[in-house]
């Protein structure tokens, strides 16, 4: 990492920190405009907790570094012990590098999936990887749950510490009238893809993107009902409570960026709520963002433990990318939304 970009957090951004930032060392390459070379990346989350009847008691740290030690020992991932990814274990295959961590609270178990190019690959590699995590949790008596929000705040749960999200908590409260959402990104859990079409050029396209959002949420929105309360998408109320509106990059942003310079006014505009993360204190909490790998990360789906699901959003996202970039739309989305 650069200099550049280990300023302080509090400093303004400027569109050099930014673009050395997004896209000096891309991992992924761009696709050129080819729907063929597309590839998709997938990262879910996943609740894991001991099942009793209709009721659960959700996993505790103890219990997930039980988990991953028998992934460990049982199918090939390494604990690389890094002090900034706590319980993340790896395991390099013929198909790519898969990675699993918790996520937030150690009850979130995500599971991180290379980007494959075809749907068969992708479905490889969720059959497979289920398979060494289910048989991981059952030896701990856990399971992951199909489920995208709990239901209520838990009495009791073990959040994961890390330095960068460490004066999160506190800041956030101020814009909150429940101290919950201090800690909301607990209660949720997701089902993000990586498309690999973004370098400074392609954020001009981002309105594009944005367009079929709403198409999303309607297909892919479960997470509807909180502490007895029906919402229209709880995860959208939560990031929108929490954050405050004077925090410009979340959910849908009112001001959609088309080009490097308005995401660095945004930004700089947004409350700083993340003062010990050692790039900037706004982070880009948006349901679809640039990332560092060369992707576009899409972040508004239910988690779903059912491949056809996690299948379906996937094959979504990809075509909502060939729609923004070569204006071709694949009828079966508008047939089925409609």
């Amino acid at each position: 990492m650069s200099d550049s970009i280990e300023k302080k957090s509090n400093d303004l951004m400027t569109p050099e920190r930014l673009r050395n930032y997004w896209f000096s060392n891309q991992r992924v390459p761009f696709w050129n405009y080819d729907p063929n070379q597309l590839t998709i990346g997938l990262e879910i989350e996943y609740f894991i907790a001991k099942v009793h009847g209709d009721t659960f008691t959700l996993a505790s740290k103890a219990q997930y570094l039980e988990v991953i030690n028998h992934l460990v020992s049982n199918s090939g991932y390494v604990d690389r012990q890094l002090k900034d990814q706590p319980g993340r274990v790896s395991k390099d295959t013929s198909n790519g590098f898969i990675a699993i961590k918790p996520d937030f609270a150690w009850h979130i178990l995500e599971i991180a999936l290379p980007p494959r190019h075809t749907i068969p690959e992708i479905r490889a590699l969720l059959e497979s990887t289920f398979h060494d995590v289910d048989q991981a949790l059952a030896k701990v008596g856990l399971e992951r749950l199909d489920l995208s929000c709990l239901p209520d705040v838990p009495e009791k749960m073990d959040l994961v510490e890390l330095d960068r999200l460490s004066g999160y908590q506190v800041e956030s409260k101020q814009h909150s009238s429940c101290n919950a959402l201090a800690f909301f990104p607990a209660l949720i859990a997701a089902t993000h893809v990586h498309i690999n079409c973004c370098n400074e050029e392609s954020l001009s396209k981002v309105p594009k993107l944005y367009e079929w959002e709403p198409k999303a949420q309607k297909l892919f929105t479960r997470a509807k009902e909180f502490q007895r309360k029906v919402y229209p998408n709880v995860r959208s109320t939560f990031y929108e409570t929490a954050f405050g509106e004077k925090y410009l990059l979340r959910t849908t942003p009112s001001k959609v960026p088309s080009s490097l310079n308005d995401y660095v006014d945004l930004l700089n505009s947004s409350s700083k709520l993340f003062p010990n993360d050692p790039f900037f204190a706004v982070r880009d909490m948006s349901y679809i963002r640039p990332t560092r790998h060369g992707t576009f990360e899409f972040r508004s789906s239910c988690s779903y433990k059912n491949i056809e699901e996690i299948l379906m959003i996937a094959t979504f996202r990809k075509d909502q990318a060939i729609h923004a970039f070569l204006d071709k739309i694949d009828p079966r989305y508008v047939k089925r939304s409609g």
